[in-house]
């Protein structure tokens, strides 16, 4: 019977071909969410639902194109008393004008996507006799220092509690010393076609809510905000309810760029000629959302936010056009001439990654094995 054939794993009879030829795969496409499928016959059927080779992408330590390392946010821990709303920055200043120095703008993933304004004070680079001397005149930061220290003495994590010894400083800094950095949050909503991305300057201090790439160039920035990346980052990321979750270990580091880092460091013949395209792309991009914050600033309207740029169907069409100029170069990088939706994206990417994960894993395993060697030899 029928019903004993698919509980055997069999296809029903509407996916089976003549005796002796593989069965019918197909995928199901929706162009409109609330219309018809479409379907298309597939070679192979992957656990991501995609017409590509069985792959399972999990975490991976190093970037397999050997890229910049990108990182987390620093982790604050301090029960909120660092942090000031800019109405609680303006009441300190009028208090203790002498905080100024110490006190540097803040992004979370709401504030760096919404463009809301929070601070926190900063005191990692001040020498402990020059702390000592000037909490002596504000004693309103010396009472939030106080306070984190009491919070930290009792929190239940034995960490967390030694860092009690230094209730001034965030418990994990990860902040980038000079120059920009681009900011990229480990939340953004399904809507949006690209996880929207900025550079910014050191001295805003990023959250554990958002990924940091030190010393980016333009070239970083513009594979990042490609539509290539993104459908890998659909793909491969995990959701916080239906938004996506980025993460630096699954979809950063795991993403093929279109050239190793020793490729692009070389750039000779060809990729440099890539390289020049995608960074004057990235920076063409960065115009247009500088040119749509000129007109607000011109007409005295709000500025407009990275939400905003990147609301679905948002109307910034210089922004749209700027995006379209980018991935053609970032596809011409690529050498790809593929359809432009995601699967076919995603299935093109896997044949690469598959190239470039196999030598890392080898590496990995190998100084794995030689430190056990080690351990051996020692004991």
């Amino acid at each position: 019977p029928a019903s004993l054939r698919r509980a055997s794993g069999e296809p029903p009879a509407s996916l089976r071909r003549a005796s002796g030829e593989p069965p019918v795969r197909r995928l199901f496409h929706y162009p409109n969410i609330k219309g018809e499928p479409v379907a298309r016959e597939a070679a192979n059927i992957n656990g991501y639902l995609m017409d590509a080779p069985n792959i399972v992408v999990g975490n991976c330590t190093n970037p397999i194109s050997q890229e910049t390392e990108m990182i987390y946010g620093s982790k604050p821990a301090d029960g909120g008393h660092l942090f000031l709303s800019e109405v609680e920055r303006d009441a300190l200043l009028a208090a203790e004008p002498l905080a100024r120095q110490y006190i540097r703008p803040f992004f979370g993933a709401d504030e760096f996507i919404n463009g809301k304004a929070r601070y926190c004070l900063w005191f990692a680079s001040v020498s402990e006799i020059r702390l000592n001397h000037d909490l002596k005149h504000m004693p309103q930061v010396a009472e939030r220092i106080e306070a984190v220290r009491q919070m930290r003495q009792v929190s239940p994590k034995v960490p967390t509690q030694k860092q009690a010894a230094t209730p001034h400083l965030l418990s994990e800094i990860r902040q980038p010393e000079s120059g920009h950095y681009l900011i990229i949050p480990s939340v953004s909503s399904e809507t949006r076609r690209f996880v929207p991305i900025d550079y910014v300057k050191d001295e805003v201090v990023n959250g554990n809510a958002n990924f940091s790439l030190p010393n980016a160039k333009l070239y970083h920035f513009g594979i990042l905000c490609s539509t290539m990346h993104n459908a890998f980052m659909r793909t491969v990321a995990g959701r916080l309810k239906s938004d996506y979750r980025y993460s630096n270990k699954l979809v950063y580091n795991n993403f093929p760029f279109p050239f190793t880092r020793s490729q692009r460091e070389a750039a000779e013949g060809g990729v440099a000629k890539h390289i020049v395209a995608i960074e004057q792309a990235a920076q063409s991009v960065l115009d247009a959302r500088a040119f749509y914050v000129a007109e607000a600033e011109k007409e005295g309207l709000p500025i407009p936010t990275l939400a905003d740029f990147y609301a679905a169907n948002a109307p910034f069409t210089r922004l749209h056009q700027a995006h379209a100029v980018l991935d053609k170069a970032v596809d011409s990088a690529y050498g790809y001439k593929g359809g432009k939706d995601d699967a076919s994206r995603v299935a093109f990417l896997f044949g690469l990654y598959q190239q470039l994960a196999v030598p890392v894993v080898a590496q990995t395993d190998s100084a794995r094995a030689a430190s056990g060697a080690r351990r051996s030899r020692k004991a």
